[in-house]
């Protein structure tokens, strides 16, 4: 009995209490697939450490950030280890293909935590199906309560442009050839650019606007990218927040996001993050 008694006690002891509470959980879906998954935790009071669980195994960009500041981690696992020094906020983000699947032209979105989690899907997507109720929709987002949870949507079919008829329909098939041979050298010269293999780091595009249809940027993005730009490539995170009067928070997801795609780079000058173009452009035709 005694024996038993000490037992269960011993288990009390060593079982692991969770030193944390999960305020909540923002999921960004793109149209590739990935998702960006912002984590906001609050630490029990007086904890100097926490171990926050990955729910993916494939994931890229991990950043932490402790009462708003950058802060390195300990990757245990699946397991992050962060020292919060009795820090009253953590927050964590990552990028990740595991949480969607695609059959056919339908993509499910399969997420499960302990807090509501607000799915934010891409531009004119068409939401057919959910696992459970959900707790709002507004647009493209939608709160999930805790749990499993699945969500099924379409993407909107973007028809292409048409191309130009061919009038002369005696063309012959070495002028076709030279087409495709100027058109194939062009593209992996564009790709070479874009890489960094040319003369200069930097690709050089004719406008925004280019930038805003293959990356699907957002329009908060599209103003940083151009506040920038007109002050010289290359400014403090901070006087773009101030300037356009995004919260510190968004902010630095939006330059991670930013980062990740290459289109800036991040560097730290005298503890302070400056943000700095990958590529040149021009502000003709720009709002």
């Amino acid at each position: 009995m005694k024996k038993g008694v000490l037992l269960f006690l011993l288990l009390i002891f060593l079982t692991p209490v969770q030193a944390y509470s999960l305020k909540s959980v923002t999921i960004t879906v793109y149209r590739d697939g990935y998702a960006n998954i912002y984590e906001v935790i609050v630490p029990s009071p007086g904890e100097s450490r926490i171990e926050v669980p990955l729910p993916v195994e494939n994931f890229t960009g991990l950043s932490v950030l402790v009462d708003g500041k950058e802060t390195s981690y300990i990757l245990n696992g699946s397991r992050i280890v962060v020292y919060t020094w009795n820090a009253s906020r953590v927050e964590v983000m990552y990028y990740t293909p595991d949480i969607t699947s695609k059959a056919g032209a339908k993509w499910a979105v399969r997420v499960s935590f302990e807090a509501p989690v607000t799915v934010i899907l891409p531009e004119r997507s068409v939401i057919v199906g959910l696992s459970g109720i959900p707790m709002k929709i507004e647009n493209n987002s939608i709160t999930m309560p805790p749990g499993n949870q699945t969500i099924y949507y379409l993407l909107e079919f973007q028809k292409p442009s048409q191309p130009a008829p061919i009038e002369n329909k005696s063309m012959s098939w070495q002028l076709i050839l030279a087409v495709l041979v100027v058109v194939t050298f062009g593209a992996i010269f564009s790709l070479k650019f874009l890489r960094g293999e040319g003369k200069s780091n930097k690709a050089r595009l004719k406008s925004l606007d280019e930038l805003v249809k293959a990356f699907n940027l957002n329009e908060d993005e599209k103003r940083a990218l151009m506040f920038i730009y007109d002050h010289g490539g290359k400014v403090r995170q901070a006087d773009v927040r101030n300037a356009l009067g995004i919260p510190r928070t968004t902010a630095w997801r939006m330059f991670k996001r930013l980062e990740k795609m290459g289109l800036v780079k991040i560097s730290k000058v005298n503890n302070e993050n400056w943000v700095e173009l990958n590529f040149e452009i021009t502000k003709e035709n720009q709002q």
